[in-house]
């Protein structure tokens, strides 16, 4: 069974408390009281239409494409409606500090910060419907004012760790390919330098051997000519052997395709 991350497991529990918050509106209607202003039936499309619309930006909260940036729209459209039919349902103002950590993901911090205080006024406007004293109006739109403001920046943070998280990965992968191609790039070098010192020292020697055996070959005596040949069949096959090798060594030079993979 695969484990899920800590950012899979975040996302399920702000979606748990996004349902959560429909439960205070139904346990009001259940007990046969107002609580919405309008038709209860609009509340809950509403509702239905928010919880949707956050689903998807946050699902495609990664991509921050145009789509994601439509659902947030709608989201944040249909959760300052949410709070705003029901602002005696409670803690129904949870929702909207979902919606600015959100939007941390998709659009610019600017943006999220006029979210947040649009959600604000709309805290304002609820509280104030709800009770008439002015000091609780104030201190729960500050409340919620804080709490989202912090979640942002909490997200802003969380969304920073996973670009240097990112861009770490890349400098670490650039610095892999660096160290095979310094490798075998270092390796070709080699084989050159053992190459040329084959080439110029010993191949030398040896074609000047080959060369004073073919000397001796022709003033040699018979008894001592054998000797003298199979010297020079020897010194010629192990100058082949050197040249071939030689050859060989600058043949094998680094292919800079097979590296890189």
């Amino acid at each position: 069974m695969r484990r899920l991350d800590p950012d899979t497991w975040s996302a399920i529990f702000g979606l748990v408390v996004c349902l959560t918050a429909g439960l205070p509106v139904l346990l009001t209607q259940l007990n046969g009281q107002e609580v919405t202003v309008g038709p209860l039936w609009l509340w809950w499309l509403v509702y239905l239409g928010f919880v949707t619309s956050l689903v998807a930006s946050a699902m495609q909260s990664e991509e921050a494409s145009r789509g994601s940036r439509w659902s947030l729209a709608g989201a944040v459209v249909l959760g300052c409606a949410l709070v705003l039919l029901a602002p005696g349902a409670g803690w129904t103002q949870i929702v909207l500090v979902y919606v600015a950590a959100i939007s941390c993901y998709i659009v610019p911090w600017r943006v999220t910060l006029a979210i947040i205080v649009l959600n604000t006024l709309v805290v304002l406007v609820a509280a104030s419907q709800a009770s008439q004293e002015m000091h609780n109006v104030l201190f729960t739109a500050m409340l919620y004012a804080f709490l989202q403001v912090g979640t942002a920046l909490s997200a802003t943070a969380h969304q920073r760790d996973i670009e240097s998280r990112e861009r770490l990965a890349v400098a670490h992968t650039e610095l892999r390919a660096a160290s095979a191609i310094l490798a075998e790039t270092t390796r070709g070098d080699e084989r050159l330098r053992i190459s040329r010192e084959l080439h110029d020292l010993i191949g030398h020697q040896l074609t000047v051997l080959t060369l004073e055996l073919e000397v001796a070959a022709h003033k040699s005596t018979p008894p001592a000519l054998e000797h003298v040949v199979r010297a020079r069949k020897v010194a010629g096959e192990l100058l082949g052997d050197v040249r071939a090798t030689v050859g060989e060594l600058r043949r094998r030079a680094p292919d800079l395709r097979d590296t890189l993979d």
